[in-house]
């Protein structure tokens, strides 16, 4: 963003602002009323008028949504201020000033109070709500949460009514319930605290023996009794509502884990797997609780296609990046193609998901055929081979790469330590998402040439095994490696069969190892054909 740029609604320095408005809000909640009690705050007011004039010409330069786009024209935006709250922000800005640098009085005070309207606008508030509930871990935290928020508003209503019932005293009544009652000679806290009480007893919390003695008062009486009848029954019934929430959420839990104790004790499972499955199931269940449905929520399949790609995309940049082939060929240079770009997006869609396990669960076996490649993204795991002790597993690269660029059989047993998820790559699914684009092809076409070369030399081939950065560099940097989109383009057809008849040699290669013994002949090396 320029100097003079359109400000992003969503961005830091938005909000931020916002965040300071809505401190300045709950400033002039509690602060101005009390001015009925002869506080004063004239140097933090002063402050709070030049915000709120400076937030008045940003208002003129914050982009705003309009039929689900950003819109961020100048003039467009400025036109829509004009036309929704500026007549309101500026009647209110115009008053704060005259105000704050007019004469101070008793009629001052009441129209200081006209500030107070500044909370109808609750679009700061509304965000920095929403920003909250998002950042929360779960439903019942969110719940709480709201149940909180409720009872604070609840708490400043009453505050603002308490302060305004002390207010109507200094009208020029005759009498008032100050002097009625001898409170005119009692501290400020106990005429707060007496008006307070006066206030909750409106509600029908507790009771009082202040009493309105003035028409003014039995006026004021009337009106404060009505509204906090009407905010408290709103109160209420949203507070029943977050409650009766709160209460189906926690008991749906509970009535489902007795549910599977009966089934563990009328099937006679044993304790040991029983508490496994109890402990794994506690997990998952606290697990979508917090994500919220992190994998895929539902309504994300209203998004148009390109922007679903590209927001899965960025879901799992950071994983595709650990696949030497994307990283060295697109994320690392930073300059992507549209062709490849639309590989990437469609890998996120089609191709890539999230697997959650339990402890001791096992994600393959050894000999089992490969059709899948794994990345930790957190949890422990352990892989075993034949005979031989079991070792950590590394979380910076993928496990089983070689499944993606040539038939592959697991060679060990992968298990997991505990409760863990994985990023899991379908191996068709890949390689359908780049054979979609006809260079992107070419470039894995090569690629699987070097990677199956460099695989052949192992004499220890296993699962866990990683192309050296070495490796990738050297074939990478070949000037080869990148053909013409158009020598590409017309031998598609081509390079997709000869990476299919090198799949096929690769998998005589591995299925004749037990016939070149019988034969005593050398085995083979696999070489994924030129095109």
């Amino acid at each position: 963003m320029g100097v003079f740029g359109v400000l992003d609604p969503a961005g830091q320095f938005r909000t931020c602002w916002d965040l300071v408005a809505i401190l300045l809000l709950l400033t002039d909640v509690v602060l101005i009323p009390l001015q009925f009690l002869n506080l004063t705050y004239s140097a933090e007011s002063q402050l709070a008028v030049g915000f709120w004039i400076l937030d008045l010409v940003l208002n003129f330069r914050t982009a705003y949504v309009g039929k689900g786009v950003l819109v961020r024209n100048g003039w467009k935006v400025a036109w829509n201020y004009l036309r929704t709250w500026f007549l309101f922000d500026f009647g209110v800005v115009l008053l704060d000033a005259i105000l704050e640098f007019g004469e101070e009085g008793r009629a001052t005070r009441f129209l200081r109070c006209v500030r107070l309207l500044r909370a109808a606008r609750l679009g700061p508030v509304s965000k920095l709500y929403s920003f909250l509930q998002e950042k929360l871990d779960s439903q019942v935290a969110a719940l709480e949460f709201s149940l909180c928020l409720l009872l604070l508003c609840l708490v400043l209503l009453e505050h603002v009514i308490a302060c305004g019932w002390f207010g109507v005293t200094a009208l020029g009544q005759d009498e008032t319930w100050i002097q009625h009652f001898n409170m005119g000679d009692k501290s400020m806290l106990r005429q707060y605290t007496s008006s307070m009480t006066w206030s909750l007893a409106q509600l029908g919390v507790g009771s009082t023996e202040v009493e309105a003695v003035s028409e003014v008062e039995s006026v004021y009486t009337v009106g404060a009794g009505f509204v906090s009848v009407l905010c408290f029954a709103m109160v209420v019934s949203a507070l029943t509502s977050l409650v009766r929430s709160l209460h189906v959420s926690q008991q749906e839990e509970k009535t489902q884990f007795r549910q599977l104790r009966q089934f563990l004790w009328q099937n006679q499972i044993p304790t040991p797997l029983g508490k496994r499955v109890t402990r794994y199931l506690r997990y998952a269940n606290q697990e979508a609780a917090v994500s919220r449905a992190a994998d895929r929520p539902a309504i994300l399949e209203k998004l148009s296609v390109p922007l679903i790609g590209e927001l899965l995309f960025t879901k799992h940049k950071r994983s595709l990046g650990k696949l030497p082939f994307l990283n060295r060929l697109v994320l690392e240079t930073g300059e992507i193609s549209l062709q490849e770009n639309y590989v990437l997006h469609h890998l996120s869609v089609h191709a890539i998901s999230i697997l959650d396990l339990g402890e001791g669960e096992m994600v393959f076996s050894a000999g089992e055929a490969a059709n899948r490649s794994f990345l930790p993204q957190s949890g422990h795991f352990q892989y075993m081979r034949l005979q031989r002790s079991s070792s950590p597993v590394d979380k910076t690269f993928w496990i089983a790469e070689m499944c993606l660029w040539t038939p592959w059989s697991y060679t060990g047993d992968l298990v997991s330590g505990d409760f863990s998820r994985l990023a899991v790559l379908d191996a068709k699914g890949f390689r359908e998402c780049v054979a979609a684009v006809p260079q992107m092809q070419s470039q894995a076409h090569f690629y699987a040439q070097g990677y199956v070369d460099a695989l052949n030399e192992e004499q220890d081939k296993s699962d866990v095994w990683f192309f050296g950065i070495v490796g990738q560099a050297s074939l990478l940097s070949r000037p080869s490696a990148s053909p013409s989109f158009a020598a590409a383009a017309a031998g598609a057809s081509a390079v997709a069969k000869a990476v299919g008849d090198g799949a096929q040699t690769l998998k005589v290669r591995c299925c004749c190892r037990r016939r070149s013994r019988k034969r005593k002949s050398k085995k083979p090396k696999a070489v994924v054909p030129t095109p």
